[in-house]
């Protein structure tokens, strides 16, 4: 190692360290109070929700639609608070990632961190100009939620019978409550081990730039708009992860010894960003009268660890393979049944598949065939549904990737791009997919300042569930 690489590793170090530290304090209070609110605000809502629901199957469908009007009221109120306290934290939490970048010695951190702050500032300004249409949006949704649990009662009544009927109601969160198909999710981020792994050979082939993927002074690398929010952790003899953040003094350590000095593991993903992920999927599925609950808690996500899926080989790192269905037969992750589908596997990856063009998509979802009219489970030649799941990764805009995930589980139940504009959830820009950037739906995007599910996709993912998973409501 060169005087210069010294010098540079020496300062890149120390002053990191102390970035990393703020940025960590920092980042756990805003994600605690954050966190707080919004879990206090679920319960309101689950307790509101509880309240319509009874209310309408007691007193009729008449009391109903009042008792979701007035519900609304009460959640909208609850939203405000919830909404402004997330933006103040995003923008404490961006002031700190760009101070910690700046220490690093990390450019394309800093002027990402810097681009994160201005959308997030402009995203706060505006949510806090239309805070009356906050209540007005929470009021649409208790009223369509309503609607929706109709729409499901009437459904379930037209497919199943007797006691077929009885455990489908149950499924649905009909009776017994609360409202909602119960959806498990499985996700698992991707993790390299250089135990496992020639790491340094990867780095010196340019497979990857383990300064980067720290967060640290690269002088390898300029990443901005392909940037992930990646992590790399020191791990002992024992198999024990440092609680300290990975210097470049470790990493060169690491790549001088050809792994004999140092062991380092890499994840896909830091774990904030994947409670990030996770929350928003959780939330927006409510709007599809779907109940998602991870294997992995999405608060607190400083104070816990992260279910991972260890990978090897660059075909897993780089997503080449012919089908994400073949890496989930691979790791053995689903059993092609029906009754399984009511689990959806998703993978946080370092890469996603690419087109026939060779772009890479931000998300995949395998298992479903949406290319016709009527969405279907994909099988293969003896009937059996193939290997199900999502796979998604990261990408800077922060603010937008948090709904790749919940657009890919939107595929997962049978939704299309079809009919949509960039204010829903499905919108894609891709040629020849149905949509348009211009459309009067846009309107809603005023409404609710961050796209959304419609309430036709919600009719049409119970469509999908009833028809193509019957399974999971009688088993």
């Amino acid at each position: 190692m060169s005087i210069w690489d010294n010098a540079v590793n020496t300062v890149s170090s120390v002053t990191s360290t102390g970035g990393e530290a703020l940025e960590t304090v920092v980042d756990a209070g805003c994600e605690a109070v954050e966190d707080t609110v919004e879990t206090v605000g679920e319960v309101v809502e689950e307790v509101v929700d509880a309240a319509v629901d009874a209310t309408s199957d007691n007193l009729g469908e008449e009391a109903g639609q009042v008792a979701a009007i007035a519900g609304g009221v009460i959640t909208g109120g609850v939203e405000v608070v919830v909404t402004l306290v997330g933006h103040g934290s995003t923008i404490i939490q961006d002031v700190a990632e760009i101070g910690s970048a700046a220490l690093s010695g990390d450019l394309p951190g800093v002027l990402a961190g810097m681009l994160n702050l201005v959308v997030d500032v402009v995203a706060a300004a505006f949510d806090f100009l239309r805070i009356p249409l906050i209540v007005v949006d929470a009021i649409r949704d208790g009223y369509q939620r309503w609607q929706l649990r109709q729409f499901v009662i009437r459904l379930l009544a037209e497919r199943f019978s007797g006691d077929d009927l009885d455990a489908a109601r149950a499924k649905a969160g009909v009776d017994p409550g609360p409202f909602g198909f119960s959806l498990e999710g499985e996700h698992r981020v991707l993790l390299l081990d250089s135990a496992k792994t020639p790491l340094y050979e990867w780095h010196n082939d340019g497979t990857l730039d383990l300064y980067a993927m720290a967060g640290l002074l690269s002088l390898d690398s300029f990443e901005v708009s392909q940037r992930i929010r990646s992590e790399v952790r020191r791990v002992d003899e024992n198999g024990v992860e440092s609680v300290w953040p990975v210097t470049r003094f470790t990493i060169a350590e690491y790549l001088d010894s050809e792994g004999e000095d140092c062991r380092l593991r890499v994840y896909a993903m830091q774990r904030n960003v994947i409670a990030e992920k996770l929350r928003t999927a959780r939330k927006k599925a409510k709007k599809l009268g779907i109940r998602l609950s991870w294997n992995d808690d999405d608060t607190y996500a400083h104070f816990r660890e992260y279910t991972s899926q260890q990978i090897s080989t660059k075909e897993d790192f780089q997503a080449s393979w012919d089908s994400f269905s073949v890496f989930l037969d691979n790791h053995g992750l689903r059993n092609h049944t029906v009754a399984e589908q009511d689990t959806v596997v998703a993978m946080g990856a370092f890469h996603c598949p690419k087109d026939s063009h060779g772009h890479e998509f931000n998300g995949v979802c395998v298992g479903r065939d949406l290319e016709d009219d009527t969405p279907l489970i994909r099988r293969d030649s003896d009937g059996d549904p193939i290997a199900s799941g999502v796979i998604h990764r990261d990408r800077w805009v922060t603010w937008w990737s948090r709904f790749i995930l919940i657009h890919e589980i939107g595929h997962f139940l049978g939704l299309r791009h079809e009919g949509h504009s960039p204010a829903h959830i499905m919108y894609t820009n891709a040629p020849d997919q149905g949509t348009s950037m211009i459309d009067v739906t846009l309107l809603d995007y005023f409404l609710e300042s961050e796209p959304h599910f419609t309430q036709s996709d919600a009719m049409n993912a119970w469509r999908f569930l009833v028809d193509q998973m019957a399974e999971c409501f009688t088993e």
